[in-house]
């Protein structure tokens, strides 16, 4: 394989890695309403630390370091605080950082629905 082969194929994974990486936003915006919830908080935040330790398995291999080190620390906090290794008051902590991978996301795949957008879906 050519170098030139090799870096076509590279950028179409690329693209599929952001194609996917707008699917794992909507998860997440989905589920980002709900972490405060008494009854759903858990489930929301088990669902975008799944996403986020995807994410933070995959950035940085594209290019995509920012993103990568704001999915790990998500996905670490979010694992800490599930695991009870961190307290209630740390949930605004966890809602920085989810917002915070939000907006690294929001900044690769080129949008960021707001909530008029969201409630016509």
């Amino acid at each position: 394989m050519t170098n030139a082969q090799f870096a076509t194929r590279l950028e179409a994974v690329k693209t599929r890695f952001v194609s996917v990486l707008d699917q794992r936003l909507d998860i997440m915006e989905f589920h980002s309403s709900a972490i405060t919830s008494a009854t759903e908080g858990r489930n929301a935040l088990t669902a975008i630390q799944a996403q986020a330790h995807k994410i933070a398995g995959t950035a940085a291999t594209f290019g995509f370091t920012q993103l990568g080190e704001a999915a790990q620390h998500a996905d670490q906090a979010i694992a800490a605080f599930l695991a009870g290794r961190s307290d209630a008051n740390s949930l605004e902590g966890l809602s920085d950082l989810i917002e915070h991978l939000m907006d690294e996301t929001y900044a690769i795949v080129g949008h960021r629905q707001d909530s008029s957008d969201q409630a016509a879906q």
